[in-house]
């Protein structure tokens, strides 16, 4: 049954009622690294969260902003009521681990607590040094709770905040620049726990386990907030340790028979690669009736793998939800039904890209791709999807999600302008691209990331998963976004992509070509540039996502700019000066060259002699562009559709070989082995449809002449 807050309009006193209701009730174990458990009842959470109020307002007052740092764990859950039930306004921020480098987590957090202007940094004992060492410059009193003083007997901490005032701020924006604090009120919270506990459903006979950081908002509302507030149950594992322990979620589902999860993409995939049989014999998943995928892009292959993998240990895939969502709306805005599967739209690529339709296809057409259904927008939530000037479109049409709800966000924090740029009329423009069909919601994409590569707009995700299933476990992250090329008049996709081991360069330029070839073929756009970079390059926002703005401008900083043309003019006087038997390995490498700097590859690519143009990845346009490179650098008139006449660098090798030196031409018919082979190297970069063509021809024309000829 839905939970409701009625008599509510404070945080504090929607957990005061379950406390008074379920004292004794254990609403929280926490399991731990050493394999010992903490359980929290209802009574020890208000008797700590009341001492840490009453602690903290020695020296912070309601209405103060403080900043949590705490590792994953109990005491980070008490620091945050104490707060609240002070009236301070908590933010959660990342915690230090030991992986952690000291540089990339000072460049994480010190522009948070700038920005934020926090009144104290709240921590415990263990973590007191690491952040003093690390965030000294700051100027921000750390505190622990033993260091404060103990207030006298009998106090008690002021009337709490509630309704329209501030309960938390949600820091959501990116590691660089200004971040984005989300202000949400006692009331927004409190209405949007109402709509969660009647969508997914959520009740007090239910039980959350996750390992999502608290800090990100899937995490403090369903693992945290959902749970406490209605009454249920929350069983939390510690970050760092699943990702060492993936079967930890599995065994802590069977032992405390949860019944709800929620995970971004990749923790399918990975649960789905690291699991291994032997900690699952035994186990029975068939309390889970909830699995949400949410937080990044949803592919439809990890669902098929996590489902083929833990369905034999009683998972069932009605389980499955997506959600779709933001910091703005507290944390959802739409979800598939509960029991039913995520709905498939195969969709025309080519149709998304130049037409911005969603326009049905055959599943696995060629040209089609799976976009995952959002479901259905959450209780007391309208979703609409607009053109650029505002106007609602209709179904199958894509363009910008926005909506309205009871628990938006009151403002951004101290982003007037953003905020005034967001939020218009009572409807939140999320930035994202979607369209609706038969009432659900299916997003394509960030309308600010969006690549536009000669009318074309590429949602860079596409280009990262390529990257991602290419590269294997041998990579980290990727990140794909556009820039523009002043020569060509037109952004240019780039893709930055973490490299475990950076020094085989050889495999590098053997991924890459993969990477381009897959790109080429699934997306009909040629990438720019490959940056191979170390782990921990790639710039990720606060809740766990990549930000592609900033991973583009960190590009531009380092000097790195798309593919340029250069001077071709030394090619033809080069070719006059050497001997007549090393005409052919120049005109390989000069051409190869051209190639390679056009489709932006690395100078050390090898290409193959029988290497097709097409199989590369050349556009129409770059296919222009290498015939006037050859024409200028060579003084010879090319086809203009020289790469998709030639179809390998060797066929037009043999040509540039003919047009340049014609009197050294050979005179000697081909014989049939001669041209067996020579439409052998052909036919490697053609598709069965024109290898049969080629074929038929080949025999027409060395068929034996009849009477009838």
């Amino acid at each position: 049954m839905a939970h409701t807050f009625a008599s509510n309009n404070s945080l504090v006193q929607a957990l005061k009622n379950q406390v008074n209701r379920n004292a004794d009730k254990a609403v929280l174990t926490f399991l731990q690294t050493d394999q010992t458990v903490q359980t929290i009842t209802y009574a020890q959470l208000d008797h700590d969260a009341t001492q840490y109020a009453q602690a903290l307002h020695q020296g912070v007052d309601p209405g103060d902003l403080v900043a949590l740092i705490f590792d994953h764990g109990y005491a980070l859950v008490a620091a945050f009521w104490g707060a609240v039930y002070l009236g301070a306004i908590p933010t959660i921020f990342p915690y230090v681990t030991p992986q952690t480098p000291p540089s990339i987590y000072k460049e994480r957090v010190e522009p948070l607590l700038e920005f934020s202007q926090a009144k104290a940094i709240i921590t415990d004992v263990s973590l007191k040094a690491t952040l003093s060492d690390h965030l000294a410059p700051t100027g921000r009193p750390i505190l622990t709770l033993d260091e404060t003083a103990h207030p006298p007997h009998g106090y008690s901490p002021p009337n709490p905040l509630g309704g329209a005032e501030t309960a938390y701020i949600q820091f959501s924006g990116g590691t660089t620049g200004r971040p984005k604090g989300v202000v949400l009120s006692h009331q927004a919270v409190l209405n949007h726990i109402h709509s969660l506990s009647i969508s997914f459903p959520f009740s007090a006979g239910d039980v959350s386990v996750g390992w999502l950081p608290l800090y990100h908002d899937m995490g403090l509302v369903t693992q945290l907030l959902l749970p406490l507030l209605v009454g249920g149950t929350s069983i939390l594992i510690p970050p760092a340790y699943w990702i060492r322990h993936p079967e930890r979620l599995f065994q802590a589902i069977d032992k405390y028979k949860g019944t709800m999860s929620w995970m971004p993409n990749f923790a399918f995939a990975y649960c789905a690669r690291r699991v291994q049989d032997n900690h699952l014999q035994g186990l029975d998943l068939s309390s889970w009736s909830l699995l949400g995928n949410g937080s990044e892009p949803v592919q439809l292959k990890s669902f098929q793998q996590f489902t083929r993998r833990f369905e034999p240990y009683g998972f069932r895939p009605d389980a499955l939800m997506v959600g779709y969502g933001m910091a703005e709306n507290v944390v959802g805005l739409s979800v598939t039904p509960p029991g039913q599967q995520p709905q498939v739209d195969w969709i025309s690529l080519d149709a998304l890209q130049t037409q911005q339709l969603a326009l049905p296809r055959p599943v696995y057409a060629e040209g089609a791709t799976p976009i995952l259904s959002c479901g259905y927008p959450i209780h007391d939530i309208e979703i609409a999807i607009v053109d650029p000037e505002g106007n609602t479109l209709d179904e199958r049409h894509v363009g910008e999600v926005i909506f309205t709800s009871n628990a938006l966000m009151t403002e951004y924090y101290h982003q007037p302008d953003l905020t005034a740029q967001t939020l218009r009329d009572g409807w939140f423009y999320t930035g994202d691209l979607g369209y609706k069909w038969d009432g659900q919601l299916y997003i394509c994409g960030r309308l600010k990331d969006v690549i536009i590569v000669e009318g074309k707009n590429i949602q860079p995700h596409y280009i990262e998963t390529i990257a991602q299933i290419a590269v294997g476990s041998a990579g980290g992250l990727a990140a794909a976004f556009g820039v523009f090329d002043e020569r060509s008049g037109t952004e240019r996709p780039i893709l930055v992509c973490e490299l475990l081991n950076d020094d085989d360069k050889l495999k590098q330029n053997q991924i890459a070509l993969q990477i381009r070839q897959r790109v080429f073929e699934q997306l009909d756009v040629s990438l720019a540039d490959i940056h191979w970079v170390p782990k921990g390059w790639i710039i990720k926002t606060t809740s766990g996502k990549i930000s592609r703005m900033a991973n583009r401008q960190k590009y531009i900083d380092e000097g790195r700019s798309p593919a340029t043309i250069t001077d071709n003019k030394q090619g033809w006087p080069a070719l006059q000066e050497i001997p007549t038997h090393q005409r052919r390995p120049f005109l390989f490498e000069y051409v190869s060259a051209q190639t390679a700097e056009i489709l932006g590859l690395g100078p050390t690519t090898p290409l193959s002699p029988r290497q097709g143009f097409l199989e590369l990845g050349l556009t129409s346009l770059q296919s222009v562009a290498l015939k006037n490179r050859i024409e200028i650098g060579l003084g010879c008139q090319l086809p203009d559709t020289a790469a998709f006449d030639f179809s390998t660098v060797d066929t037009l090798v043999d040509f540039l070989l003919q047009a340049l030196f014609p009197q050294e031409r050979p005179v000697v018919t081909s014989t049939p082995a001669d041209e067996m082979s020579s439409l052998l190297a052909a036919i490697e970069a053609l598709s069965e449809e024109d290898v049969k063509q080629k074929l038929i021809e080949h025999r027409s024309k060395n068929r034996p002449k009849t009477a009838d000829d």
